[in-house]
């Protein structure tokens, strides 16, 4: 009999389930998986912890690339969402201590390119058993920022986005005010010395407050894959990335980013100088 089969005595396993969850969510654990597993993208790991003298620490976090893009988290490079983890399942083991003890666990967690995602503790000899490998694969498809085919384009056009960059860099913020035409190919821009008017283009907005990237464009501007998902979630510096990779290939000289609403929402522009 395993840990899950000790915990029913007379509930059935959907019963025992659902009070799990809620112990889980009451921790803030789906919550800390959340922010290990990062903003956007396609996740396949295990995460396996222990309580030793009243502690609890994360041991290991299994994980293996996948050919469609992501699998693991992404680096976290001072540790907080670490630390976040291991509070959040400190919590749990308290508040299963009688109840449904136990020492040792692991969580699998599992999302897709659109975000839906599935969380699968085990706990003791049940999550001894557990194995990465007989977790199913929750892509393809990838997310468009982590699929191959995108980091491919990031790497050949590497030379034309420095340049997008540095101009980018160059003109700053200096401008007091802005506009973009009602179609979408004129920006003014006014600075001390007067108004000055490029062609443009309007690529995309980015929202931050929900880490959702759109594109506004009325036909896809190219044929690969990124540019054919009419939205997904993104971070902010992808997001950049992916605007200045579309304004590189389309012989743009600088990306113009304006937050215009309350939220924070951004416009990507490709501006020729």
């Amino acid at each position: 009999m395993g840990w899950f089969e000790r915990q029913l005595q007379g509930q059935s396993p959907e019963e025992v389930e659902l009070e799990h969850g809620r112990l889980l969510r009451a921790a803030g654990v789906d919550s800390a998986l959340t922010q290990l597993s990062g903003p956007y993208g396609v996740r396949r790991y295990v995460v396996r912890f222990g309580e030793t003298d009243g502690k609890v620490r994360v041991s290991e976090i299994e994980a293996v690339a996948l050919s469609c893009g992501g699998g693991p988290p992404p680096v976290d490079p001072v540790g907080d969402r670490m630390v976040g983890l291991e509070r959040s399942l400190q919590a749990l083991h308290r508040n299963m201590s009688t109840s449904s003890r136990w020492e040792t666990g692991a969580i699998a967690v599992l999302r897709n390119a659109e975000g839906a995602t599935d969380i699968l503790p085990l706990f003791d000899e049940d999550a001894a058993e557990a194995a990465l490998s007989d977790l199913p694969n929750p892509g393809p498809p990838g997310h468009p920022l982590e699929t191959p085919e995108y980091l491919g384009l990031i790497a050949a056009h590497e030379a034309q986005m420095v340049s997008v960059h540095a101009e980018t860099s160059r003109l700053g913020r200096a401008w007091s005010e802005w506009d973009v035409s009602e179609d979408d190919t004129s920006l003014a821009l006014v600075f001390e010395s007067g108004v000055q008017r490029y062609r443009c283009q309007t690529l995309a907005t980015f929202n931050p407050s929900r880490s959702m990237f759109q594109w506004e464009v009325s036909e896809p501007l190219f044929q690969e894959d990124v540019f054919n998902w009419a939205s997904f979630s993104a971070a902010m510096d992808p997001s950049i990335e992916l605007g200045m990779l579309a304004t590189a290939r389309l012989g743009a000289d600088w990306l113009f980013v304006q937050a215009f609403d309350a939220d924070g929402t951004m416009v990507l522009a490709a501006v020729w100088s």
